[in-house]
């Protein structure tokens, strides 16, 4: 026999190996095999006498319960809220977010200044020169600035202001 034949021979007996093997083992049956495992093991033993009488409650229990808290902690919030609130009509006077600040005169006319996040300290700057305003406080934490104009100006320096591409809006703060 030459090499070929003999590889043709060897690959000719592994395919009957396979069909012989395959035809002599019984099919996989994974659950009847998991139950003979399962009948092996030692019973375990409740785990229910550890666990203390609290924890043992359905799932439902505990979240209603949960539930219960956070209605309770809200009903008392929005009484606190109601309770601490100012009457409806009553004049409180409006403060910004940063602050009247106390270097400002009374005079001047406040205006609080949101530039695009594109601008750079120099187009502030000669936005705020053509303006002839002065700066009195900020950025805020929403990166607002608090600006002072003399009340003569502050109308022609509101027009300025929203004129120039490096401020997004400007609003006049009430006295």
């Amino acid at each position: 026999m030459d090499l070929d034949n003999r590889r043709h021979d060897a690959h000719g007996w592994v395919r009957r190996l396979r069909a012989f093997w395959d035809a002599r083992t019984p099919p996989f049956d994974e659950a009847r095999l998991w139950r003979k495992v399962a009948a092996q093991l030692p019973r375990q033993r409740s785990l229910r006498r550890w666990i203390p009488g609290w924890f043992a409650r359905p799932i439902w229990a505990g979240a209603s319960g949960f539930a219960a808290g956070v209605l309770t902690t809200a009903a008392v919030a929005f009484a606190l809220v109601i309770a601490i609130s100012p009457p409806p009509g009553a004049d409180a006077e409006w403060t910004p977010l940063s602050g009247r600040t106390p270097w400002s005169t009374q005079r001047e006319v406040q205006l609080l200044v949101a530039f695009r996040a594109h601008a750079s300290v120099a187009d502030m700057v000669t936005a705020l020169q053509r303006a002839q305003a002065t700066i009195r406080g900020g950025p805020t934490a929403l990166g607002l600035w608090t600006v002072g104009v003399a009340p003569e100006r502050a109308e022609h320096a509101v027009q300025i202001l929203r004129a120039t591409a490096a401020v997004e809006s400007v609003s006049v703060l009430p006295r």
